[in-house]
């Protein structure tokens, strides 16, 4: 029996089919059991057993990260055979038309890429591409298939009036249509789906709305050739629009947040790419404050707090009351947006008594529990329709039952919505609420410090998987206090070699070789001083090649030659070197060490 072959999800795809919007690669984090999970469910989609996937979680929690991710994934590694396309429905009123000719141009470009400029631009990449310009591709490359599409297409563009509904349907259809034509495999990516039943529109004027363009989908969704990844941020109206317009045909998958460690790595790779530092404790701190959550952890890190200081737990302190309170602060922009809309259709005092009192409830409320409690002069029936909407809203959570309900679980969302609504519902001032958060974090830094030896297990453990971002940070942060520390670090020590006041201490990539996305683990930059790059391996299971080696000799000549100065190398590896490869790394004067404990 063939063993399925794998793939090293933990490095960032060699060739780069989409710019994955969290900009720095390396901010990506965690995520491993998903991405083993859906790389699995990629390798048997030419199988054809993959059924369409439903990933379903709230806005901001690194959804479309991993989306985008995954995209790269099955992009850079062509043996899986799928061809991966990515759509986005963004917000704002449309006409199906427009929509319509949108998706099934973006579609096309991107196959035209896959299949024919995998690793290269398309021409005239520097504007939009026009139907126009991918059929003279298509025809230029003897793709008679993708020329006739984008011509059929054209032509019913041009009928007046459109055709809107067949339009639609030739669009929608074009993934599964061409995979069945040219006996290929495609996955197709929609972010947001459930926006396709809002403000879509049946005429030009947009006056004449639909709302379940998404349930166009019923048929086009048991494709086992061109399969969907569907997603949607608002979880109430996703889930509702898949059980009453497409029901069975998605398998839904909750995405769930980052573990613990997870987060508490995404502070050290925030701070570091950020360069803003934080100590042991604060970085306990924000990870604890933000829930794990990505988005938080990057933005207390990122803050525009004018005096931000996260290296004290009060300066933590004071940057996430900034970011709740303040009405200059992200966080609280943010949730306020989102407030907005979903309370657009049931924004009463009741409404933010039912939120409020949840949000401070721990686990779960029956609706007669709620009703005695707030005393609403509601009737049952009314007083559940408002629940359903708040649900649906994804301002609460059902419970267990259609007859219970909890908060979401999200301390951010609750202390913004009460900083807006509790004066209005409860008559509660908000100094009073900054003194219950302040209150609540001075007990989490006890915690924290009470538990400081279970924590340091944590952290060596933490340290010990990134050794990578610890080298980064200690050089960013530390090493220039004992310049000559390199000394004792290093075996084939180079003479001259002092730790100084780097300019930049960062990943390096570059495109070598055919666009092949190529790094240095971590490149030191010095003003004055010798530039230092290294290479980590920190994998527990063998040692370091000489192939390895060569490959890293190769990519330092590449540096050395573009920045035009001196770069020594250094070469860590926690299991150690092969023979050959430590004689390749004293032939060319590379410095190397296998001293787990770099950083310190």
């Amino acid at each position: 029996m063939n063993k399925k072959p794998s793939w090293d999800l933990s490095q960032i795809p060699p060739v780069i089919g989409i710019k994955e919007e969290i900009g720095y690669p390396q901010l990506f984090i965690g995520r491993q059991g998903e991405l083993q999970r859906y790389t699995r469910w990629l390798s048997n989609i030419p199988r054809e057993l993959s059924k369409s996937q439903a990933i379903i979680a709230r806005r901001k929690t690194g959804k479309t990260a991993f989306l985008q991710r995954l995209y790269n994934i099955a992009y850079s590694h062509r043996e899986m055979g799928v061809i991966p396309f990515y759509y986005e429905v963004k917000e704002g009123k449309k006409w199906v038309v427009d929509l319509s000719e949108d998706f099934f141009t973006q579609f096309m470009a991107q196959y035209l890429r896959n299949r024919y400029y995998w690793s290269e631009q398309l021409p005239v990449m520097s504007g939009k591409l026009t139907l126009k310009t991918l059929r003279e591709i298509a025809k230029d490359r003897g793709d008679e298939v993708v020329s006739l599409m984008i011509r059929e297409f054209m032509m019913l563009l041009q009928r007046d009036p459109a055709p809107v509904y067949i339009v639609w349907s030739w669009a929608q259809d074009a993934p599964r249509t061409l995979a069945e034509a040219k006996n290929e495999y495609i996955l197709q990516i929609i972010d947001e789906f459930q926006l396709l039943n809002s403000e879509m529109y049946l005429d030009k004027a947009c006056t004449n709305p639909i709302d379940n363009l998404a349930g166009s989908y019923l048929g086009v969704a048991e494709s086992k050739i061109a399969p969907l990844i569907v997603t949607g941020s608002y979880v109430g109206w996703i889930i509702k629009l898949l059980m009453e317009q497409l029901p069975s045909r998605f398998v839904r998958y909750h995405l769930p947040p980052l573990k613990y460690e997870e987060g508490l790595e995404a502070v050290y790779r925030y701070s570091t790419v950020m360069e803003v530092p934080v100590t042991d404790q604060t970085a306990v701190l924000i990870n604890e404050i933000s829930g794990s959550h990505p988005y938080y952890i990057s933005t207390i890190v990122r803050s525009e707090y004018p005096e931000k200081d996260l290296s004290t737990p009060d300066g933590v302190m004071k940057v996430y009351e900034y970011e709740i309170f303040n009405p200059d602060g992200e966080l609280r922009g943010t949730w306020i947006e989102y407030i907005a809309r979903a309370f657009n259709q049931i924004n009463n005092v009741w409404a933010k008594k039912i939120v409020m009192l949840l949000s401070r409830h721990k686990g779960e409320l029956t609706r007669k529990q709620i009703k005695e409690k707030l005393d609403i002069p509601l009737d049952d029936q009314e007083l559940e329709r408002k629940l359903k909407a708040l649900v649906a809203a994804d301002i609460l959570n059902q419970g267990e039952t259609n007859y219970d309900y909890s908060g979401i679980g999200d301390r951010v969302f609750e202390l913004v919505f009460r900083s807006i609504y509790q004066k209005e519902a409860e008559d509660l001032q908000l100094e009073a609420i900054k003194k219950e958060s302040r209150k609540e974090l001075a007990e989490k830094v006890e915690q924290i410090t009470k538990n400081r030896n279970k924590l340091r297990g944590l952290l060596a453990d933490l340290r010990g998987k990134s050794a990578e971002y610890m080298i980064l940070r200690y050089l960013k942060f530390e090493a220039y206090k004992s310049p000559e520390a390199i000394k004792d670090k290093v075996n084939n020590y180079r003479e001259g070699i002092l730790f100084v006041p780097y300019d930049e201490v960062k990943p390096y990539i570059f495109n070598l070789e055919g666009s092949r996305i190529m790094e240095i683990d971590i490149y030191a930059v010095a003003g004055e001083g010798v530039c230092l790059a290294f290479e980590v391996k920190n994998r527990s299971d063998r040692p370091v090649s000489r192939d390895e080696v060569d490959t890293f000799l190769h990519k330092l000549s590449f540096l050395r030659q573009k920045e035009g100065r001196r770069i020594e190398g250094i070469y860590y590896s926690r299991c150690g070197f092969v023979g050959e490869a430590l004689a390749l790394l004293k032939k060319h004067n590379l410095m190397y060490t296998d001293y787990h404990k770099w950083w310190e």
